[in-house]
């Protein structure tokens, strides 16, 4: 196989993988890792919330990953209440930026609860969601230990609740964070040179044969 006869079926299978990535995505059959990075948390995650776009980002350079400060407007609503208590409940405004002032956080560092804290992740600048978040990652949670004696709890327990959030600024912590974009490059270009480094060695090896081969025959 010649060299560009490689480079160009390499190149095409991998955009086409990444072009049905991209797509299903879109669909919704692939989410973005919640990042738990294993450290005990329990196995309810991302998965669980329910996340519409309300307004899409112009243009995503970055996104949102563990570790990085991000800050946002948002609402916080219940979304619903257990029994009796809906029609008093549902749609009730529990939260909302502190004197319409943006809240700046540290993505995965549980200072919000664990459900707005999972849907920062993956978002654009610019980007605007609602989520809903089920009772587990809300206000009853157990792995953020509220302590509902010592302070009026925001909600009926039981509730699911629902926060609008826009991403105004996202700042990297602790190292390059690459997009989605700069990884496929990259991969693509570590595939180009190791085909090139393959082919160049079939034809030297080929390119030593053919010597002996002569060598043999005027013998």
């Amino acid at each position: 196989m010649k060299p560009l006869s490689a480079l160009f079926w390499i190149y095409a299978v991998m955009a086409a993988l990444h072009e049905s990535t991209v797509q299903a995505e879109k669909r919704g059959e692939i989410r973005p890792p919640s990042g738990g990075g294993g450290r005990g948390r329990s196995s309810v995650g991302r998965d669980s919330l329910s996340i519409t776009t309300l307004e899409e980002a112009g243009s995503c350079q970055q996104q949102a990953r563990t570790g990085d400060i991000v800050s946002f407007e948002h609402s916080g609503f219940v979304h619903e209440a257990p029994g009796q208590l809906a029609e008093q409940w549902n749609g009730r405004q529990i939260d909302q930026s502190p004197q319409n002032e943006p809240l700046k956080v540290k993505v995965g560092q549980r200072n919000l609860i664990r459900g707005m804290d999972l849907s920062l992740e993956g978002l654009c600048v610019g980007q605007k969601i609602s989520v809903i978040i089920p009772p587990q990652l809300a206000f009853d949670d157990p792995e953020m230990k509220f302590d509902w004696n010592k302070k009026e709890r925001p909600c009926p327990q039981g509730s699911s609740v629902r926060y609008d959030i826009k991403v105004l600024t996202i700042h990297s912590q602790g190292g390059a964070s690459f997009d989605k974009t700069t990884l496929f490059a990259v991969v693509v270009i570590i595939a180009i040179f190791a085909t090139i480094g393959v082919v160049l060695m079939k034809q030297s090896v080929k390119a030593g044969a053919k010597p002996a081969k002569e060598k043999k025959k005027r013998r």
